[in-house]
């Protein structure tokens, strides 16, 4: 029994989940990577540098502009938004 708990703590260790528990804003950033990219860089959505995300992600949540962002906003909280948007600061 100790080998395989060995093993596989050896195992969780080799592929990284020793790391840092991610942010809110990051966990929540995944969604918005499937458009935007992984790193904010734009694909069918556009690149998020230099963009006020939280004044963006608050005219979404209130109704304004594309509705598929007015879809994915409509569910954020005020904290959520500000999370979101410090995470794409660090990109």
């Amino acid at each position: 029994a100790m080998k395989y708990v060995l093993a596989v703590s050896a195992l969780l260790l080799s592929i990284g989940c020793n790391a840092e528990p991610m942010s809110e804003g990051e966990a929540r950033f995944r969604i918005c990577g499937a458009c935007h990219g992984a790193q904010g860089e734009g694909g069918i959505g556009p690149a998020l540098a230099g963009r006020d995300i939280a004044a963006l992600l608050r005219s979404f949540k209130a109704g304004e502009g594309n509705a598929i962002m007015v879809s994915q906003a409509s569910g954020l909280t005020p904290e959520q938004i500000e999370a979101i948007a410090a995470y794409v600061k660090t990109l």
